[in-house]
């Protein structure tokens, strides 16, 4: 299965992206880093792991930059989804729960969401998620 695992402000965790990448892979599927502000098609992927990092402390509000590149990533209705949040801030389920309203405008079928503590957390999650 062809996994894209696109990251919104989440920069500043590479160690996080490399752990979901590498678990991923561990788990015989291909798994390409797409970073959020360049666009890109998604069409072709089976499944979508969209990991925004909160930037702001205090607000739970979600870029528009993610809606923005869902809209142009060519068709992404009806495709398997998983939303992730880092665990940062005040605020974080709120984070969450706007992040999976702009995924279901855009008809993602959620499998599961979750607020990232640790890279080990990751890692079981995904491992759950693809055996």
């Amino acid at each position: 299965m062809r996994v894209a695992l696109v990251y919104f402000n989440a920069e500043d965790n590479k160690p996080l992206l490399a752990v979901i990448s590498k678990t991923v892979q561990e788990q015989g599927h291909n798994c390409a880093l797409v970073n959020g502000n360049e666009p890109q098609f998604l069409t072709s992927y089976d499944f979508l792991i969209i990991l925004y990092g909160k930037s702001n402390l205090f607000s739970a509000k979600i870029s528009d930059n993610v809606s923005r590149f869902l809209q142009g990533a060519g068709t992404v209705a009806g495709k398997k989804s998983l939303a992730l949040v880092t665990n940062k801030g005040l605020f974080k389920e709120r984070c969450l729960a706007n992040l999976m309203k702009v995924m279901e405008a855009e008809a993602l079928f959620i499998v599961f969401s979750k607020l990232l503590k640790s890279n080990i957390e990751a890692s079981l999650l995904i491992k759950g998620i693809f055996k």
